[in-house]
């Protein structure tokens, strides 16, 4: 049975994809079986996994929307729509010029089989839950039916929060979504942890770290592992490589394998208290 960890957060340039790209490398380099998938319509996390980009047309028909467009309520076969990527151990279902459309295809099965239009891709995944010991879905920084149906499924959510007010927002209409959905239906949705990106030694830094440690609601959530920003992952973004590949020994890197080390650690604890 594998696990889904959501990376989420209502706002763009936190860090999503370069967390996500990261950790599917870290998970697979210790054996895991990784399932990403790109639900963001930048494909960003697609380029990064495969070196395909998202005006090549690669996946064209074989991607996130198809998956979506050929759903079955009953046993589906999801073997069109994962592929294979550069790194060994992991896998992709991508996003492509067409993910724009998955949307209003969302609202499309709500009116077919009256259900919630967030709740597909839960019975999409459950096809590969025996498959794969993590599954990680990166979303768009949007609150849309594509991130509530990434956040409905998780099993932990992940949020990057970069050291700045806008951020910090992203942070809280994030926890409402989440609440939204809890409330909703009744489910509980956990948050793994937050995990502070680009980090600096700046006073802005100081004062976003203080926020989370001074609250009695987020303190617990904050991971003592921040993601420092370093020239690594922009050029890593450019060889479409895993920064935890592309520069082992850069901070960046580091960091990540870090926090890695941080998650299991969580997971550890959370699987021991259960």
């Amino acid at each position: 049975m594998s696990l889904i960890l959501t990376t989420a957060i209502e706002k763009g340039g936190t860090g999503k994809t370069t967390t996500v790209v990261n950790l599917a490398a870290l998970m697979a380099a210790e054996g895991k079986r990784v399932l990403v998938v790109d639900m963001d319509q930048q494909a960003n996390t697609t380029y990064m996994l495969t070196q395909h980009k998202k005006a090549e047309n690669f996946y064209k028909g074989r991607g996130l929307v198809n998956l979506f467009m050929n759903f079955d309520l009953g046993d589906m076969d999801l073997t069109p729509y994962i592929h294979p990527t550069t790194i060994e151990g992991v896998d992709v279902i991508p996003s492509t010029a067409q993910t724009p459309r998955a949307v209003h295809q969302l609202d499309l099965l709500a009116d077919e089989y009256k259900m919630k239009n967030y709740t597909f891709l839960i019975h999409c995944l459950a096809n590969v839950n025996d498959d794969y010991d993590f599954i990680v879905i990166d979303t768009p920084p949007a609150r849309d039916n594509l991130t509530m149906s990434a956040l409905f499924c998780a099993d932990e959510v992940l949020i990057p929060v970069r050291c700045d007010n806008f951020s910090l927002d992203g942070f809280e209409t994030t926890l409402a979504m989440i609440l939204d959905l809890e409330t909703r239906e009744d489910v509980k949705i956990d948050v793994l942890g937050v995990v502070l990106t680009q980090v600096e030694r700046t006073a802005a830094v100081h004062l976003v770290r203080q926020m989370f440690e001074e609250n009695p609601e987020y303190a617990s959530v904050l991971f003592k592992t921040g993601i420092r920003k370093g020239s690594a992952v922009p050029e890593s973004t450019i060889a479409a490589v895993p920064v935890v590949r592309y520069a082992k020994k850069s901070n960046p890197s580091v960091d990540y394998m870090q926090l890695w080390n941080e998650i299991k650690q969580r997971l550890a604890k959370k699987e021991a208290d259960e």
